[in-house]
């Protein structure tokens, strides 16, 4: 039993190229299609393409204090997440409507150092809370030039 010769080879890597062409040509123009315009045409509502696009979800956050007093830098053996931390953070909403995601969220230090595990409540001068920073892509909207009410996506 012999396998297919160079000839057909090359004739069957030829068809999967025109192949893929053709799917590439076809996927390219229907991606297109469903781009974004910058100036929504008459009726058209791009709020609800908007708040598609904000499927994220959120967090669950717990209810916090907004001052940094000693009493909120304390570890918890039982209480959320950020409380139970050796270092105890709080969530800080970051909103801005002409931005996608409208919602972002910044977790902040609520102590200088890191807390004791023995007590929970004194501070241990060996260890400090340093932020941490990530990069996140975000897309802000602009007013289009001479078209009231619409905006570029």
């Amino acid at each position: 039993m012999r396998g297919p010769r160079l000839g057909e080879n090359s004739s069957l890597i030829s068809l999967f190229l025109q192949v893929v062409a053709f799917l590439a040509m076809v996927m390219g123009t229907h991606t297109y299609s469903h781009w974004p315009s910058c100036c929504p045409s008459k009726g058209q509502d791009p709020s609800e393409e908007l708040l598609r696009w904000n499927t994220v979800p959120a967090p669950s956050l717990e209810p916090a204090s907004l001052d940094h007093h000693q009493e909120s830098c304390r570890a918890s053996e039982d209480g959320p997440l950020n409380s139970r931390a050796i270092s105890p953070w709080r969530y800080e909403l970051d909103r801005d409507l002409n931005r996608l995601p409208q919602d972002l969220y910044h977790a902040r230090c609520l102590c200088p150092h890191c807390v004791s595990l023995q007590t929970g409540s004194h501070m241990d001068p060996r260890g400090n809370s340093e932020l941490l920073y990530h990069n996140q892509t975000v897309f802000y909207r602009r007013p289009c030039h001479g078209k009231k009410g619409t905006h570029k996506g």
